[in-house]
């Protein structure tokens, strides 16, 4: 099991919920031990540890995590976590589906569908702009960059405008979303 020391603690890019493989450049994290997951840790228990050792306030530059926060139970506590462990400007990208895709309800273990107006919770500015900052209960200030994964071929060639219209009103032009976060 690996330990954690405060050498491995400086510049920590971790893949959450990596199931056997890693994204490239970052430690895998996961609840099981497979494939080449190096850190165990359940992600809907706070804070998190890492192999049974607390993850400390501002350890990692970078998080990454796809198709996993449809499944958390707490999205709120989950984005918090991700707040508390980066750095400042250290970046949280996700992949997730689209809520008009029908990657969004296949999985009968999703618990949530998530669409480009979700990470706007997760930026003061937003919820103060929003008047929504006093229910929604989150310390996360994030710079929100969202990113559609077009499907249909040759919609890309539209300007994003026309993208975002399709997006809307009809179902699978977009599987999933990226979005980047940054923290403040």
């Amino acid at each position: 099991m690996v330990q954690l020391t405060e050498a491995k603690l400086e510049h920590l890019r971790l893949d959450l919920a990596c199931g056997e493989t890693p994204a490239q450049d970052y430690q895998g994290v996961d609840k099981y031990p497979v494939g080449d997951t190096k850190w165990i840790c359940d992600l809907d228990t706070y804070p998190w540890s890492l192999n049974g050792q607390p993850l400390p306030d501002e350890s990692c530059d970078a998080l990454y995590c796809s198709h996993f926060v449809e499944h958390v139970e707490d999205l709120v506590a989950f984005m918090d976590e991700c707040w508390r462990v980066l750095v400042p400007r250290g970046t949280l990208t996700i992949r997730h589906p689209y809520q008009f895709s029908v990657w969004a309800w296949q999985d009968p273990t999703h618990r949530r569908a998530l669409n480009e107006y979700t990470w706007a919770y997760f930026d003061r500015g937003q919820r103060e702009h929003l008047h929504i900052d006093h229910y929604v209960g989150t310390k996360a200030d994030f710079e929100v960059d969202v990113r559609p994964s077009v499907v249909e071929t040759g919609l890309e060639a539209f300007p994003y405008e026309e993208i975002l219209r399709r997006m809307h009103h009809e179902v699978n032009i977009v599987h999933e979303l990226t979005a980047i976060l940054t923290k403040r």
